[in-house]
């Protein structure tokens, strides 16, 4: 292997990143002068993952990182101005796909932002390169590692641009590479690289993709009457679009669109357990509200990364929900096979007749999702309220009355496979 593909190698490609991000709230002990020693925290694990997306977006040295305070951040110029010796200014871009999340951490942290130190800084990388299976050392002989191991994360935004397309001279502009700038371009303006980060990165979110299908709409209007389908429907999502927005009033980011029979809800926010809590909770309820008004959803929920845009959606969550949405089934909410891990890693319990979710083989065509993850909207409608003015205590049997007529009535084999498998997952989580 030569020199620049073994450099190449070294650093870390943008899932490698959000891989190495992932894993510093794992981290349970540290390695610190050969000995293994608990994880004592000097800052928190939320502070940690900013101090190296700080570092990673605005390619800083860790050092440049650690001085920075509350003052030398423009969010509406998109600038951090860096800490030098005395007389000496140097700036960089905050890229808009990082914006939002350091402006929420911004909200919290009035002075220095990371009250920790570079040793620390270097304890903790390591650990959490080690749980996600990356090397940060570079494998390099030099005297003193660290010097070089904290620079990937620089290096790695650099290499980042530079198969993006970006120019020489925007690299050397965001690296601050003083000699080339020099040499080769002696005027320059900050703001062309903020520009160029503004159509490649742009801001995108980090929270939940729903994607919600009514089944049995189409060639409804033949058996009812289409006014009364379409009050009804119109009922559903106005209440489903009130709840969503109330989420807002605890500091949830959301959207809600509804097109023909198909739902899209996006969310997000600063904690993700209280996101997930929450948009739990509001599913939940929009579930009791459909069924309430004959109108029955399956669908899915996704956590990852999104663009939001007033007239579509684009990023790896929506893609993940769009894939998986209309496999189960059955009535219901389940959450993709791709966000599982996350919603175990949280702490939710997912045992029947606890849980918001609950662990469960989710009938897909032509096969069974083993250990699938559903919303457990069943046990808990009981707790919500009334389907039909029946007391609380009726209120899972008439739940279950509602499917039984639904499978008895239905005439199409592959609509009454969705019931029973529905009717199977209400048994499953209401009967003990």
């Amino acid at each position: 292997m030569s020199s620049s593909q073994k450099k190449e190698t070294d650093l870390l490609t943008p899932d490698q990143f959000e891989k190495f991000i992932i894993s510093i709230p794992q981290i349970t002990v540290i390695e610190h002068n050969r000995k293994i020693h608990k994880a004592d925290w000097p800052i928190s694990s939320k502070e940690f993952q900013m101090l190296f997306k700080m570092t990673y977006y605005c390619a800083l040295g860790i050092s440049e990182t650690l001085k920075l305070h509350k003052s030398d951040i423009d969010l509406t110029r998109k600038i951090v101005s860096i800490r030098k010796s005395v007389g000496v200014h140097e700036e960089t871009s905050i890229p808009p796909i990082f914006i939002d999340e350091l402006e929420e951490y911004l909200k919290s942290h009035e002075k220095k932002l990371f009250q920790t130190t570079r040793g620390s800084a270097w304890n903790y990388a390591i650990a959490a390169a080690k749980i996600a299976g990356l090397n940060l050392r570079e494998e390099r002989k030099v005297k003193d590692v660290r010097k070089i191991s904290l620079l990937i994360f620089k290096k790695s935004w650099g290499r980042r641009m530079q198969k993006d397309d970006a120019s020489d001279k925007l690299i050397a502009i965001k690296l601050r590479k003083k000699s080339q700038l020099s040499d080769k371009w002696p005027i320059y303006d900050i703001k062309e690289l903020i520009d160029w980060e503004e159509k490649k990165y742009p801001s995108k979110k980090k929270g939940l993709v729903i994607l919600l299908d009514a089944l049995g709409i189409k060639g409804i209007w033949k058996g009812n009457s289409p006014t009364d389908v379409q009050h009804d429907w119109n009922t559903v999502i106005t209440n489903c679009r009130s709840m969503v927005k109330e989420l807002t009033t605890i500091g949830l980011s959301t959207t809600f669109n509804a097109f023909s029979d198909t739902v899209v809800i996006t969310a997000s926010g600063s904690d993700i357990k209280i996101l997930i809590t929450k948009m739990a909770e509001t599913l939940i309820k929009t579930m009791e509200v459909a069924i309430a008004h004959d109108i029955f959803f399956r669908g899915c929920i996704s956590i990852g990364e999104f663009f939001p845009d007033p007239n579509i959606i684009v990023g790896k969550a929506i893609d993940d929900a769009a894939q998986y949405y209309q496999m189960p089934e059955w009535i219901g909410i389940s959450v993709t096979p791709n966000s599982h891990k996350l919603i175990d890693s949280i702490g939710f319990h997912t045992e029947k007749n606890k849980g918001l979710f609950v662990e469960y083989d989710i009938p897909l065509k032509n096969t069974i999702e083993k250990k699938g993850m559903a919303l457990n909207w069943p046990t808990h409608v009981i707790n919500i309220g009334k389907l039909a003015g029946e007391s609380e205590n009726s209120h899972s049997q008439t739940l279950r009355e509602l499917v039984e007529t639904k499978i008895e009535n239905s005439d199409d084999i592959n609509v009454s496979f969705k019931w029973r498998n529905t009717l199977n997952f209400i048994d499953y989580v209401t009967i003990n």
